[in-house]
């Protein structure tokens, strides 16, 4: 930023976060009147109006609908980011119901300025989707991003979102669809109740999915996506059920430009959503396993995930979060073997019923695996007991683990960031005589690459302070 751009720069920041608590967008103006430079340069530069966040109490009332419109109007010729929040604190939204005699941005008031709108953010109640949507055909010609966020379950089923309208499948330019409550909103296939140009979508996130959603069947429609993200509703077990199209039938989907992917399932495993299809563009991949559980009854399906990473070359980010990794050492290894231009792995609430399985990251048998891993975060390894006669000789076998992972990746590898956490036990527990040697030995390798991040829990503090103390054991 420099010094002639400094008073744009600086009002547009003013402008944006001046709309808070009940006030209107006028009130952010009278800022613009703090001197005659702020003057010209807020009615002179159209860049300043492109971004307007309301929020329900500022879109309600003749003059509110008025001043939001004078507001996009001053952005012509450009297009405008619309954002309408709920009212903070107020547990609600004064537009939820049938249309009221009270003018609000949402109803009428909307369909002036739609076809100035580029990005549209809705956090609206489920029933205001319905008249929403009843816009005309082409009502939002410049539409690129979508995102509906609602917050109220319904029961009536004349709110549901029913019969597809025209008005999205006219949005030729939409290319970013988000929702985050998915089963709020539709009762039925995706594809029935919910007619989007998907083939021209490069964003598609969809939050709370049901097996009957069929999400696998409009996914195998977005062979242009750059970024995708899927998680289950947490009642339901099935993310990607396909009730229409047989297996025998399906055929290979390839996604050249798919760069990221995020898959969030429950007891099944998302094989109609991963499987039969190439991504070869693929950089970023997250799998989440959705329980309560802390120890899920779930049974990872390696030869899937082993799959997905045989079809997914240039795969350089994965993120594996609450999955069972207990007692599969091997699979784990032939995982990593698939995945060689990994840089970076995080093992996220991941269960090791072994802390022995962690030798897969220091097997010093050829070819090495991940040759390339840069960044290695492992939160929370489950050591399975806090039992003091039990810890100390868990506690002092992980960190031969750890010490032997450090010596085998720092310097000879790109390795520059590992974390590391335990989850279960009281370090107030652990009998020092167990692991002094390691903790020290972990405490120097620390010390010796300040270049790099390494964090190891309970050796820094805990322990290491305990010994820096004069305590040795406890009896």
């Amino acid at each position: 930023m420099t010094i002639s751009t400094l008073p744009t720069e600086l009002l547009a920041e003013v402008l944006y976060t001046a709309r808070a608590g009940e006030s209107t967008p006028s009130s952010a103006l009278r800022l613009a009147q703090v001197s005659q430079r702020w003057r010209e340069t807020a009615f002179g530069d159209t860049r300043l109006w492109t971004r307007l966040t309301l929020e329900d109490g500022q879109a309600i009332g003749e003059n509110s609908v008025k001043q939001a419109h004078a507001w996009i109007q001053r952005a012509h010729p450009l297009h405008v980011s619309l954002e309408l929040l709920p009212m903070k604190g107020k547990g609600g939204f004064m537009r939820s119901g049938p249309p009221s005699p009270v003018p609000h941005l949402l109803d009428d008031g909307l369909s002036y300025i739609a076809n100035r709108v580029s990005d549209l953010n809705l956090a609206i109640p489920t029933e205001v989707i319905r008249e929403f949507r009843e816009h005309p055909p082409r009502a939002f010609p410049n539409l690129v991003k979508l995102r509906l966020a609602p917050f109220s379950r319904v029961a009536l089923d004349e709110y549901r979102m029913g019969p597809s309208s025209e008005m999205l499948i006219t949005c030729e330019r939409l290319r970013c669809l988000v929702i985050t409550e998915v089963d709020l909103l539709i009762y039925e296939r995706l594809d029935r109740s919910l007619t989007v140009p998907w083939q021209h979508l490069e964003e598609l996130e969809l939050g709370n999915v049901c097996g009957y959603h069929a999400v696998a069947t409009v996914f195998r429609q977005c062979s242009r996506l750059r970024r995708a993200a899927f998680h289950a509703a947490q009642y339901d077990v099935v993310v990607d059920h396909i009730d229409s199209e047989p297996p025998a039938e399906r055929k290979d989907v390839t996604y050249p430009f798919l760069a990221s992917l995020t898959c969030g399932f429950h007891d099944t495993w998302p094989a109609q959503l991963l499987e039969a299809a190439q991504f070869p563009a693929l950089t970023s991949l997250t799998l989440a396993h959705h329980s309560y559980d802390a120890y899920p009854d779930f049974a990872l399906q390696w030869s899937g995930l082993h799959a997905l990473a045989e079809r997914s070359p240039a795969l350089n980010a994965l993120t594996l979060r609450h999955l069972p990794l207990n007692g599969d050492a091997q699979q784990l290894k032939g995982l990593l073997r698939r995945t060689p231009e990994l840089r970076t792995l995080i093992l996220e609430e991941c269960r090791f019923d072994n802390v022995g399985d962690l030798s897969v990251f220091y097997d010093s048998n050829p070819p090495m695996l991940l040759p390339r891993l840069e960044v290695l975060r492992i939160p929370e390894v489950d050591l399975g007991t806090d039992d003091a006669y039990l810890i100390g000789g868990l506690c002092a076998a992980a960190y031969d683990c750890v010490l032997n992972l450090l010596r085998f990746r720092l310097g000879p590898t790109p390795l520059r960031e590992f974390r590391i956490g335990w989850r279960g036990f009281d370090y107030n527990k652990v009998p020092l005589m167990y692991c002094t040697e390691q903790v020290m030995l972990i405490k120097a390798l620390m010390e010796g690459y300040e270049d790099k991040e390494v964090w190891v829990e309970g050796v820094a503090d805990e322990l290491y302070g305990r010994l820096q103390a004069g305590e040795y054991a406890v009896s």
